[in-house]
C-alpha cells in the first residue's frame, strides 16, 4: 500500500507539493515520472471510479484487478490560494490492503510540512474516516453479493446437470 499527498501551490512563485507517506513521515516526490504517474492516477480515480462526498471531502474510488483499493479524497480545507482559488489537497490510496489509517495524523503532518491551515485538520480527519468506512462497507458488501452469486450459480449448474442425467 502507498499513501500520496498533493496539493497546488498557494502561490504562482512556487511549486506545487507531492509527497508520499511512509512510516510516520513525508518524503517529497521530486521526479516528474512519479508526479506524472500520480497525475494519471488521480485523472483516473476521478473519472472512472466511483464517488462519495461529505461536506468538504470528495472521494473517488475503484477496485484493482487484484481486489485492492485505489482511492483518492479530495479535501477542502477552507483556504484559499493567493489568487483566491480554493485550496484542496489530494490524499491518494494505492493499493488498500486493510491496514488501519489515521487520517488526521497525515494531513496534519502533511498541511504542518507544506504551510497550509492546520484549524480544520480534526473535523476533516474525521470526515476521511467517516467516507473512508462507508466505502469499506460497500467493498464487503460487494464481496459477500459476488459470494452469493457464485454460490447461487453453482447450485443452479448442479440442478441442472442431474436433471440432464436423469433424461
Amino acid at each position: 500500500m502507498k499513501v500520496y499527498l498533493f496539493a497546488q501551490a498557494l502561490d504562482n512563485d512556487s511549486s506545487d507539493d507531492w509527497y508520499e507517506y511512509t512510516n510516520n513521515s513525508l518524503k517529497e516526490i521530486i521526479e516528474e515520472s512519479d508526479q506524472s504517474q500520480l497525475n494519471n492516477l488521480i485523472f483516473e480515480l476521478t473519472n472512472e471510479g466511483k464517488r462519495e462526498i461529505t461536506n468538504n471531502v470528495e472521494c473517488y474510488y475503484k477496485l484493482t484487478y487484484n481486489n485492492f483499493l485505489n482511492f483518492i479524497l479530495l479535501i477542502e480545507n477552507q483556504q484559499k490560494d493567493k489568487i483566491g482559488r480554493v485550496a484542496k489537497t489530494a490524499l491518494i490510496i494505492k493499493d488498500y490492503n486493510n491496514i488501519a489509517l489515521d487520517f488526521e495524523k497525515i494531513l496534519t503532518l502533511f498541511w504542518t510540512r507544506t504551510n497550509r491551515n492546520l484549524v480544520t485538520s480534526i473535523s476533516l480527519g474525521k470526515q476521511c474516516d467517516k467516507i473512508f468506512d462507508m466505502i469499506k462497507k460497500k467493498r464487503e458488501k460487494q464481496r459477500w453479493l459476488v459470494s452469493l452469486a457464485l454460490v447461487s450459480f453453482s447450485i443452479i449448474l448442479v440442478l441442472f446437470f442431474l436433471k440432464l442425467r436423469q433424461g
